[in-house]
């Protein structure tokens, strides 16, 4: 996880702006200007863990600079195939080249989670670019002629502090969530997934919507589901440092875990316990001992979450979250920077019950 910040006016709280980011990236920091657009960049170094992983990137001819948090799972492919030469292990440096090479029409053969901020030199124009699924938040400001792009809220508030949207808070009421462009807030949205937005120094002047990896994993009827899925898991396990699961008793994450264990991928489970579990904590450890993986059990007391953190680190209004918070939370105190979660096993392949059998 990184954080990208974009300004086409020249604040001078936007260095405070981006010390709003820095949580989501402590190793480098750094603010450039791109033909008057500030842009500021905080990395959470995952892979090519010196210099070379540091942005913003360039592509050789420097047309094009980008900035981006994320992950290109096919990047090693892209350098391959369009015979550009590697530079350490660091996969955002497949993107400015790409677009050097084929343009606007690159970001539609990147396959993993992103928020990109691409600039063309040429054009003059400006990116802001989203995955297809959403993974990965980009926000913008934009009104009286001035535009913002942040990987959070909390810059832009600082920036511009703008008013609750009342449409916003009336969505989330009813449905028990903000619709994709919603943000809370007045004249603040966020960029819907899979969506391309175009900026000059002045406005918005275009919005693009290209097949950005939008086809799912094919799988024939001859195909081993177990040997796919256990493809996919391990592609998303490149990393130059250590990994952690958010481990529960449920199905998802005991087959990631189950995965992972077999190809022998080393990874760190993180289970919350509370006092309402219902001694799930038992069963997580006979889970754990079995795949022979290092376990690490956190218990929570209601009095120990300081609900103002919470929502102060909670870009969106959501009836889910808290989860991922303390994961999130008892994971820095192993020094690790991203950990693995399932989600939606347990409600399509009928439940905890269904899983605590499965592997007792």
């Amino acid at each position: 996880m990184c954080g990208v910040i974009a300004s086409n006016k020249v604040r001078k709280d936007f260095s405070l702006a981006l010390q709003e980011l820095q949580h989501r990236g402590p190793d480098y920091v750094c603010i450039e200007n791109w033909s008057e657009v500030q842009i500021g960049f905080c990395r959470l170094a995952i892979r090519g863990l010196g210099n070379d992983g540091n942005q913003p990137f360039f592509c050789e001819c420097g047309r094009w600079s980008i900035i981006y948090n994320g992950e290109i799972s096919n990047w090693s492919e892209l350098m391959t195939k369009f015979a550009f030469s590697k530079n350490g292990t660091c996969d955002g440096q497949i993107i400015a080249p790409l677009l050097c090479h084929l343009g606007v029409s690159a970001f539609s053969l990147l396959k993993g989670m992103f928020a990109i901020i691409a600039h063309d030199r040429v054009s003059g124009k400006y990116f802001g670019v989203r995955d297809p699924f959403g993974i990965k938040p980009l926000y913008l400001w934009q009104a009286s002629g001035q535009w913002s792009l942040s990987s959070e809220i909390q810059p832009l508030l600082k920036m511009y502090s703008p008013k609750i949207s009342l449409d916003s808070i009336k969505h989330f009421f009813t449905f028990g969530f903000l619709s994709p462009r919603q943000s809370g807030f007045e004249n603040l949205t966020l960029i819907e997934p899979g969506k391309i937005l175009v900026f000059d120094l002045l406005n918005k002047i275009d919005e693009i919507k290209i097949n950005l990896f939008q086809t799912p994993t094919q799988i024939s009827a001859n195909t081993n589901l177990k040997t796919k899925l256990s493809e996919i898991i391990a592609k998303n396990c490149e990393s130059d440092i250590t990994m952690a699961l958010a481990y529960s008793s449920g199905f998802d994450s005991n087959l990631i875990a189950t995965l992972l264990s077999e190809q022998k991928v080393p990874i760190q489970l993180i289970h919350i316990a509370s006092s309402t579990e219902h001694q799930e904590a038992e069963l997580v450890k006979k889970y754990a001992a079995r795949h022979n993986l290092d376990l690490s059990i956190y218990s929570i007391d209601t009095s120990e979450i300081i609900l103002e953190d919470y929502f102060t680190r909670m870009d969106r209004l959501t009836f889910d979250g808290l989860n991922s918070y303390l994961v999130s939370r008892a994971v820095s105190f192993h020094n690790i920077k991203t950990f693995l979660t399932g989600h939606g096993g347990d409600e399509f392949l009928r439940g905890y019950k269904f899983a605590q059998k499965r592997y007792a």
